[in-house]
Formats: structure tokens, C-alpha cells, sequence
């Protein structure tokens, strides 16, 4: 019941809003595999699905005029179907993944500056599928055409990005994102060290 409502949900979304969806999921699990993460894959997977491949879910409730309320609507949406999992399923993994898909919902528009919405959070208020979603998310939308804005070269989108390290987002995930995007040379791609205390936090605020 849980999978069709999800199911149902996206689908109700615009194609354009699927695709990007998909998109900005592809590259969080590229940044995970470019940071060694791979596990928060297993801990956060369900029936073979992916939270993060749903952090804009909220944009199938909102109208064009209430737009930026889609982090509220799909935190929201996903709180619902967490309560469901948690009282008739007693799935532990649907439990997890519908917690994580509602972070990845409210918080991937968030800043480590506060300057973010819906709530303001910032730095380590922020949870990290929320940041992941933040740098693959804006990534995303610079490098294709969104209404009203046409898609920026590669080169254009790197300069935004780099202007927003340790502002809206985490330098290492930055960093990973131009690993990926081949922007780094080799003694770079070395440079890209987690703090292991904050790998751990990290890891066990999800356990």
C-alpha cells in the first residue's frame, strides 16, 4: 500500500520534475561513491528505491504560485507515509527510508549560512541527505533548462558552485562534484578528505 501511494505521488509529478528527480538521484549516489559512502545506500534503501530520488516530490502538490512551499509539501507527504510504515507495516527499512526521504524533502534548499528555506537551519542543524541533495539539486537545475532559465555550460555552473562553498554548501561536496565532473586534477581529487568525526556523526545519526 505504502509503495503505491509513493509510486502514485510521482507520477503525478511533470515529466520535466521526474527526470531531474532522477537525474539529481544518479549524481548523490555518485558523490557517495566518489566519498567511499556507499553504505548509507544500504542503510537507507527499500524495495529497491532510494530516498533521494525523491527530494522534489512536494512540486506535485504545490501550484506555480506556491511553488518554494514543495520542500513543506513533500516533508509532509513523507511524514504521513513514515507514521503509516511505523504503526501497519513495522518495516524497519520503510521506517528509515521514509524518514530519510522526508529530509531529503525539507532540507535540500537549506544553506550552511541559515539563508536557506523553509526553516533556516544551518551547518550541522542541516542532515546530510539534505546537503547531498543541496549540491546534486543545484547542479542539476544550472546544467539543464528549468522555466525561465536557460541550461549554463559546465565552465558557467562550476563558477556558481565554487562561489557557494562553505556558504550554501560543504566544501568536500563540492569537491566531490567537480571530481566527478573532471574539474580536478589528480593531486586534488587527494585533497578530498572527510573528517572522520564528521563520517561518523554522520553514520550514526542514521543507525
Amino acid at each position: 500500500m505504502l509503495e503505491k501511494k509513493l509510486n502514485e505521488s510521482f507520477n503525478t509529478c511533470s515529466k520535466a520534475v521526474r527526470d531531474h528527480c532522477r537525474r539529481t538521484g544518479d549524481l548523490v549516489r555518485e558523490l557517495l561513491a566518489v566519498l567511499e559512502w556507499q553504505e548509507f545506500e544500504e542503510i537507507w534503501r527499500w524495495r529497491g528505491k532510494l530516498p533521494f530520488y525523491y527530494h522534489d516530490i512536494g512540486k506535485a502538490m504545490c501550484s506555480d504560485k506556491n511553488i518554494k512551499e514543495h520542500p513543506e509539501k513533500g516533508g509532509t507527504f513523507f511524514s504521513e507515509l513514515y507514521r503509516q510504515a511505523r504503526e501497519d507495516e513495522r518495516d524497519e527499512q520503510s521506517i528509515v527510508f521514509f524518514s530519510i526521504a522526508s529530509d531529503a524533502c525539507l532540507y535540500h534548499h537549506e544553506w550552511l549560512n541559515g539563508f536557506g528555506y523553509p526553516a533556516g537551519r544551518k551547518s550541522q542543524e542541516i542532515v546530510l541527505v539534505g546537503r547531498l541533495c543541496a549540491v546534486a539539486d543545484t547542479w542539476d537545475n544550472l546544467t539543464h533548462e528549468t522555466p525561465g532559465c536557460p541550461a549554463l555550460t559546465e565552465a558557467a555552473a562550476k563558477e556558481i558552485m565554487e562561489g557557494k562553498r562553505n556558504i550554501q554548501f560543504d566544501d568536500y561536496l563540492v569537491k566531490a562534484l567537480f571530481q566527478i565532473n573532471g574539474f580536478m586534477t589528480e593531486k586534488e581529487e587527494e585533497d578530498i578528505i572527510v573528517s572522520p568525526i564528521t563520517r561518523k556523526r554522520h553514520f550514526w545519526s542514521l543507525k
